[in-house]
C-alpha cells in the first residue's frame, strides 16, 4: 500500500509531535509529589534519574553539606517537598554556581537544569516565595 504525499507529510507531523511532547514531559519540572520516600518539609535528592538510587533527605533551614558527605557530585534527580524554596551548590558551605528549587518542584533528572552530577551542598531557605528570575 503507498501513501499519498498528504498522508505521509501528515504521519510525520504526528510522530514529530509525539516526540516533542514525550521530550517536554521529560525534561520539565512538576509538582513535587509527597511520597514515602520524601517526608513533608524535606528536601530530597537522588544520585540517579527518576527518584532512584541513594537518597538523602536534607530537612533542617540553612547550609548543608550532607550531599559532600554522601553523594558529592552525584546528585541526579530531586523532590523539594517544601513550601520554601531551596538552592543546590556545585561546592561545600553553599558556594559556588547555584540553582533555586522553587516550593513543592520536583524534576528526574538535574539534567533540565544543567546541574546534573555537580551538587555538594545545598541551602533550604526560609524563603517562600518561588525563586528568582
Amino acid at each position: 500500500m503507498t501513501l499519498t504525499r498528504s498522508a505521509r507529510l501528515a504521519l510525520l507531523v504526528l510522530g514529530a509531535a509525539a516526540v516533542a511532547a514525550a521530550l517536554s514531559a521529560m525534561l520539565s519540572a512538576g509538582p513535587a509529589s509527597a511520597g514515602p520516600e520524601c517526608p513533608a518539609r524535606t528536601l530530597c535528592v537522588w544520585a540517579s534519574d527518576g527518584g532512584s538510587g541513594q537518597l538523602v533527605k536534607i530537612k533542617s533551614d540553612g547550609i548543608s553539606n550532607k550531599l559532600a558527605e554522601k553523594m558529592n557530585n552525584e546528585a541526579s534527580s530531586f523532590i523539594n517537598n517544601r513550601n520554601r524554596r531551596a538552592y543546590l551548590y556545585d561546592k561545600r558551605n553553599g558556594e559556588g554556581e547555584r540553582i533555586c528549587l522553587g516550593p513543592t518542584v520536583s524534576a528526574p533528572s538535574l539534567g533540565a537544569y544543567s546541574f546534573n552530577d555537580l551538587a555538594s551542598s545545598s541551602r533550604n531557605s526560609k524563603v517562600k516565595k518561588d525563586c528568582p528570575v
